[in-house]
């Protein structure tokens, strides 16, 4: 579950992907990114990722320029791009113009083939600054919840608009003063999406703020493995190494530098650590997104206490802790209950909701085998 610029269904229309590039932190790629935040070059969508052997990459297109349109429609709206995606599609045509602005503000049209364009991207108006991060403030999580109580919770998964399809697990604990988590989650997506099925496990130091030591995301029906780990120098610096190995065995390896500014924290390691934020509304964790599967450090984000109350959508007094992007991304949200424990999480569209592991099982797809049970 990424974090996402829209619902899972707008993220897979689209051929949403995390950046394909990394670099030093917050130098780099996303140092120009950041610029096209503060001061957008057009109004449109603001490219925040490209994959790797998209029609996008091949087009030229880097992070930090704004899509303006697609087949002559106006994008200031990740939902219309989507709908005129769809409408070239479902019109058979074999080409269509986007035109996209540089961060000088020059437009150029590129042609590309219907179907997925393999961006990241985020609704931005020329000249606007995108709001910034709420203020960081000295956050020591509880830790010591976490080493009296370890977490072994089951998720009904539920895609926008449809009965629960799925099922998450996940289990923490504290180990040698570490944080141990490891996720799985499983979905049938039906006839669009099909199965998916992913297993991560997250190894970070118990400190405050936390370090991450090493990560391991993997596809078991796709034959996707992603594992990373810390490596530091004589010198103190940060690095991040990465190997990445395909259905077919072929493997990449890659190093990429850790940010100084917000330290790196994995996707699947916002829930338990969300939990253990402490509750004061105003709380507020600044960090930069570490992708479980790539290793590829992103843009800032935050958790956000926003208090204790009785929120839409979940059950009884709990504690909201959102997830907060910048540039105004939609991000997660995650309701903490008495007992310490995430019992409801809404990422942009899907939504995983407490449940009794049989009640969770009862979901697990045709033809998968968790990990986990």
């Amino acid at each position: 579950m990424k974090t996402a610029a829209a619902s899972l269904a707008l993220v897979l229309a689209l051929g949403l992907v995390v950046p394909a590039a990394g670099g030093d932190a917050p130098e780099g790629p996303f140092a120009a990114l950041e610029r096209a935040l503060a001061k957008p070059p057009a109004t449109g969508l603001l490219v925040t990722g490209v994959g790797e052997g998209s029609q996008a990459a091949g087009a030229g297109i880097v992070p930090g320029e704004v899509v303006v349109s697609y087949d002559g429609v106006a994008t200031t709206a990740l939902e219309i791009l989507a709908d005129a995606k769809a409408k070239a599609e479902a019109a058979g045509k074999e080409t269509v113009t986007m035109e996209v602005a540089g961060a000088d503000g020059a437009r150029r049209k590129v042609d590309l083939a219907p179907g997925q364009i393999g961006i990241n991207v985020v609704a931005v108006k020329e000249g606007v600054p995108a709001p910034a991060l709420p203020d960081a403030t000295a956050v020591v999580f509880d830790y010591a919840a976490l080493a009296a109580s370890p977490r072994d919770t089951w998720y009904l998964f539920t895609l926008p608009g449809q009965p629960p399809t799925g099922l998450e697990h996940v289990r923490a604990r504290l180990e040698e003063g570490r944080v141990v988590i490891e996720s799985e989650v499983a979905f049938d997506g039906g006839e669009q999406w099909g199965v998916n099925h992913f297993v991560v496990s997250v190894v970070l130091e118990a400190t405050n703020p936390p370090t991450v030591r090493s990560t391991r995301f993997e596809n078991p029906e796709q034959g996707f493995v992603g594992e990373g780990r810390l490596e530091t120098s004589e010198g103190g610096g940060a690095s991040w190494r990465a190997t990445i190995r395909g259905a077919r065995g072929q493997a990449q390896e890659r190093v990429f530098a850790l940010p100084t500014d917000a330290p790196a924290v994995p996707s699947y390691a916002l829930q338990v650590l969300a939990a253990l934020l402490p509750r004061a509304a105003g709380s507020c964790f600044h960090y930069r997104a570490l992708e479980d599967a790539t290793g590829v450090v992103g843009l800032k984000g935050c958790l956000y206490a926003a208090g204790v109350g009785e929120w839409p959508g979940a059950e009884g007094r709990t504690a909201k802790v959102e997830q907060r992007l910048f540039g105004n991304a939609p991000g997660m949200a995650f309701f903490v209950g008495t007992d310490g424990e995430v019992v409801r999480a809404e990422f942009g569209g899907p939504v995983t909701t407490k449940a009794t592991k049989e009640e969770a099982l009862q979901k697990t797809p045709s033809g998968v085998t968790l990990r986990t049970n």
